[in-house]
């Protein structure tokens, strides 16, 4: 059967860099992967996720109650999330429970991947 995740909403705060886990069924090189992938990302607060899409030309795109983690370039790494993987957990290292779901990100190659410099937001 399908068991449910606890999402951990009253935990301390995760701190900027910290490991991460996402798993999702999203692109790889193909549009969406047949199988349960994993992979590992860190953490990113809202300034520093803030100042990078700024950097991007996404102004005003993050807002103080968004968090993010790192994104490796998905379609050559599977070790962060791209399209197909909105609603996936993420969770901390060494951790079962869920500190948030996979929620969006930029696409600025139109491969449903996110480029590296873009960070993808954590709902």
């Amino acid at each position: 059967g399908i068991n449910s995740v606890e999402v951990n909403v009253c935990s301390e705060p995760v701190s900027n860099g910290a490991g991460l886990r996402i798993q999702g069924y999203g692109t790889t090189e193909e549009p969406q992967s047949p199988q349960l992938m994993a992979g590992q990302t860190s953490f990113i607060d809202e300034t520093q996720c803030d100042e990078m899409y700024r950097n991007g030309g996404y102004n005003n795109w993050i807002i103080p109650s968004m968090q993010c983690m790192t994104n490796t370039g998905c379609c050559n790494a599977p070790s962060t999330d791209c399209y197909g993987d909105s609603g996936s957990p993420i969770m901390a290292i060494n951790s079962i429970n869920a500190i948030g779901i996979v929620s969006w990100g930029v696409d600025t190659g139109g491969n449903g991947c996110c480029p590296t410099n873009m960070p993808s937001v954590i709902a």
